[in-house]
């Protein structure tokens, strides 16, 4: 057997691995001008000024007095110690940031922009490949083992809430051997379930005390029960795109490519199939609870989340099954056939370090994930004193004071007034507004004018209202 160093394919794959590790790397490392910028996003903004917040010492709020849970905990509060270690100093804090999550990240086009955009999904990536990696390796097989595993699942729950499916899963799986193992089945599912829950109680306590319900309002913003058929494409969508995060095409998203794709998904899954049929159950099981936990989860955000837009990224944990059974079929084509698995190799790495390029500009391929234009608008034209208002307002809260949020993802307030929030701002005697046209007849009527508000300006796809009104 050839050993590591002589053996071309392993060079080959350490370079790879190398030049992902790089990529990543150098987002810590961009200008001053654009470490703010692109794959950095909206909603992780407001991620990044609550733990800002907290660092310095102002509580679990997101302008330093309206308590908040619309974040997930455990990013959020590592964010916080490295904002404290900033002492003040935004940018640094940010390469900070950016420098964690490159210790989590995953080498995939989709998963980069997941991983480095402020929010929790590469934490939660991490913490499910090494909760996978203990059961895989048998500690989890004493009961010392299975507290450390329920341990490591239960941190999982606190990188992101949701992830409460996938301990359900692997519970059921243990149950699954109820037959062969009688009350062991019962007592080792207890075990996990029972630590997850106790690791993840804090959070659970502190949503349902302050705020009354388990929930994070970031959650219940955007829940809107309905059986719709809209979105169950978008649910479809986004399984495979988690499930298949190297096929996500960008700006040419569309029926086309998902046509397209289709015999990839076909051929992938086969080979996925033909790989853990092979496997030890250590290994099997986990990766079958994932892939049920993620298919739940797609339906129970199907049902009930109009935020479609984000499917894709609350099932990413559908591809770590996948790469590994990828991985499997590509190991056992280069034992075979070296020559045929060479020339694959360079696109492992294509489709990441264009974007890592890009993010050095402040540039990237899809999207408008933070709102730069919203900001400059409002610096060009709204006194730094006064209190602007926005349906959008993660990135303009993190860059500005006094910014009230009015989607009810940070701000509980709100709700109280869904149909009418024009009310609310004259309640806070709020004359600014600024947003896309949706969240201005959203927020201020489909006749602003009606409750004394005047477009005064646009930029982009945004537009600026005032209310001279007392």
């Amino acid at each position: 057997m050839l050993s590591l160093p002589a053996a071309k394919l392993d060079r080959c794959l350490l370079a790879g691995v190398a030049v992902l590790a790089l990529a990543g790397a150098s987002l810590a490392l961009r200008p001053d001008s654009t470490v703010f910028l692109k794959p950095l996003s909206e909603d992780g903004y407001y991620s990044l000024a609550i733990a800002r917040n907290i660092g310095a010492g102002l509580g679990i709020t997101i302008d330093g007095a309206t308590r908040t849970n619309g974040f997930q905990p455990l990013l959020t509060f590592i964010q916080a110690g490295l904002f404290a270690l900033a002492r003040g100093n935004d940018l640094l804090a940010l390469r900070f940031v950016l420098g964690f999550y490159w210790l989590l990240y995953l080498g995939a086009s989709y998963l980069f922009l997941h991983h480095f955009n402020g929010l929790e999904t590469g934490m939660l990536l991490f913490l499910l490949a090494a909760a996978w990696r203990f059961r895989q390796s048998g500690r989890a097989e004493s009961w010392r083992g299975l507290v450390l595993y329920g341990g490591l699942l239960g941190l999982a729950v606190l990188a992101r809430i949701d992830a409460s499916f996938i301990v359900l899963a692997v519970c059921l799986g243990e149950l699954r051997k109820v037959k062969s193992d009688g009350l062991v089945a019962f007592a080792r599912a207890f075990v996990i379930g029972a630590t997850a829950l106790a690791v993840s109680s804090p959070w659970w306590a502190y949503n349902i005390v302050i705020f009354g319900s388990p929930m994070p309002i970031s959650g219940l913003a955007t829940q809107a029960w309905a059986l719709d058929g809209f979105r169950l494409g978008w649910f479809l969508w986004g399984l495979f795109i988690g499930a298949f995060p190297w096929l996500f095409g960008g700006e040419a998203e569309g029926p086309l490519l998902d046509l397209i794709r289709l015999p990839l998904y076909a051929g992938g899954l086969w080979l996925i199939w033909r790989s853990y049929r092979r496997l030890p159950a250590a290994t099997r099981d986990f990766a079958i609870a994932l892939a049920a936990a993620m298919v739940l989860l797609g339906f129970y955000y199907w049902l009930s989340s109009y935020a479609f837009w984000f499917y894709s990224r609350y099932l990413a944990p559908a591809a770590l099954p996948v790469a590994v059974g990828l991985g499997l079929s590509l190991a056992e084509l280069a034992h075979r056939r070296p020559t045929l698995a060479l020339p694959a190799l360079p696109l492992v790495v294509v489709p990441v370090t264009p974007l890592a390029g890009l993010a050095r500009l402040g540039l990237g391929l899809y999207g408008n994930m933070m709102f730069w234009d919203q900001v400059q608008l409002v610096r060009s034209l709204v006194p730094e004193d006064d209190v602007v208002a926005a349906g959008q307002a993660g990135t303009l809260n993190f860059f500005r004071p006094n910014v009230v949020n009015m989607d009810g993802k940070v701000n509980p307030e709100v709700f109280a007034y869904r149909d009418h929030l024009w009310d609310y701002l004259a309640l806070k005697k709020i004359h600014w507004f600024v947003d896309w046209p949706w969240y201005v007849e959203k927020t201020l009527g489909s006749d602003p004018a009606a409750h004394g508000w005047k477009q005064v300006a646009a930029r982009d796809n945004f537009l600026l209202y005032r209310r001279d009104t007392p």
